[in-house]
């Protein structure tokens, strides 16, 4: 199969949105829409893995089907998103019906599910296609039919990966999968925006979910780690102009708010553990946290205990820090965790640890605060 390469005709002048790993939340993407007054005069493009690992996989689908039908909607496929054509393949039954019953959250199991198919071990999955294709043939077709890369402008957009001089001579599977990518080397003319891999994961020392615009080689990285990540938040890449590179950014995230009533000072330092080389050793023990040592640096920090967990070669920890955020009286910030050492709270995208006092607000009173989640400019 080749890549697929679109090339729209649009006028250039447009507002573009640019969305990616929604995986499934649709609530999520509703908000943020609503939080930049998306409308039938701007131009939306979806960066992949639309479905997958969230609560709502067929809807997301069902919406951003209906959505195309009335406004300018692009979408590529992503790696998450292609599961789906495996309906269309008569092999790896055994191995498709493992993955549904271990992922639990998938759009081919919500299918099945709607279609009034039993999930168990001993499903029979040649069947259960057969059913699906029947039933679910327009859904199938429009995930078939998306493109791996959109070029528009002086932009272009992919999943995860475009390689320079050979666009077209790509595989599918390099475009919806490739890991930290903007760490490859890579620099191009026109700006190249994918998803894919998690901002906060190029981070080293201070936790950051915004986009991560990289203006020497002209590539932006914008998943935020929705879903995936505790305190990952749905990002949107506003670009004013496709025939400019000034881009500005904003997000949404589901965490509780509240109201910061104690000021802070920035720690002096900090580094991340990222859940590609989480491997701990643990120490000692105290209440809700551990003091461990990161076996590939060896720098050590309290994690909480709710962070770990035991797998064959050892312990492991979810993406975590020690940073020490800078904040003032009467900021508004995402709660992830409430623990006896303090609060893991995000400000702007950014996460580290706070220990003062806080004051939750109610979903009325965060609207009446408009320093949380301000429109960025970069360019």
């Amino acid at each position: 199969m080749a890549v697929k390469v679109e090339r729209p005709n649009e006028k250039l002048g447009q507002r573009v949105i640019v969305i990616s790993d929604i995986h499934a939340d649709l609530k999520a993407f509703l908000m943020l829409l609503k939080k930049i007054n998306f409308s039938e005069q701007d131009i939306l493009i979806l960066l992949g893995d639309m479905v997958e690992k969230g609560e709502s996989s067929l809807a997301l689908l069902h919406y951003v089907m209906e959505l195309k039908k009335t406004h300018t909607v692009y979408a590529v496929c992503g790696n998450c998103d292609a599961i789906a054509m495996e309906v269309l393949k008569d092999t790896k039954n055994e191995e498709l019906l493992k993955y549904i019953l271990l992922r639990k959250q998938t759009l081919i199991g919500e299918m099945c599910r709607e279609s009034g198919i039993e999930l168990n071990r001993g499903t029979d999955m040649a069947k259960a296609k057969k059913v699906l294709r029947e039933v679910y043939q327009e859904e199938i077709n429009f995930i078939f039919e998306l493109p791996h890369i959109i070029e528009i402008g002086q932009y272009v957009f992919a999943h995860a990966a475009v390689y320079p001089n050979r666009m077209e001579e790509m595989k599918p599977s390099q475009a919806m999968k490739a890991d930290d990518f903007m760490n490859q080397g890579y620099c191009f003319e026109k700006y190249h925006v994918v998803g894919h891999w998690p901002t906060s994961l190029y981070c080293k020392e201070i936790p950051n979910c915004n986009p991560r615009i990289d203006k020497e080689n002209k590539i932006i990285s914008i998943d935020g780690g929705n879903v995936l990540k505790r305190d990952g938040q749905l990002n949107a890449l506003i670009i004013p102009d496709l025939t400019k590179e000034e881009v500005n950014f904003t997000y949404v995230d589901q965490l509780r708010k509240a109201k910061v009533l104690n000021t802070q000072e920035a720690g002096e330092k900090s580094f991340c553990i990222p859940w590609t080389d989480s491997l701990v050793e643990l120490l000692r023990t105290e209440k809700d946290f551990t003091y461990c040592e990161h076996i590939s640096s060896g720098n050590k920090m309290w994690i909480p205990n709710s962070y770990l967990c035991e797998e064959r070669d050892g312990w492991h920890t979810e993406d975590i820090s020690n940073y020490q955020i800078p904040l003032t009286y009467g900021d508004i910030v995402s709660v992830t965790e409430e623990t006896s050492r303090g609060y893991l709270v995000k400000k702007n995208g950014i996460i580290g640890w706070y220990y003062g006092m806080l004051e939750f607000l109610s979903e009325g009173d965060v609207s009446n605060y408009s320093t949380y989640g301000m429109i960025t400019r970069e360019g």
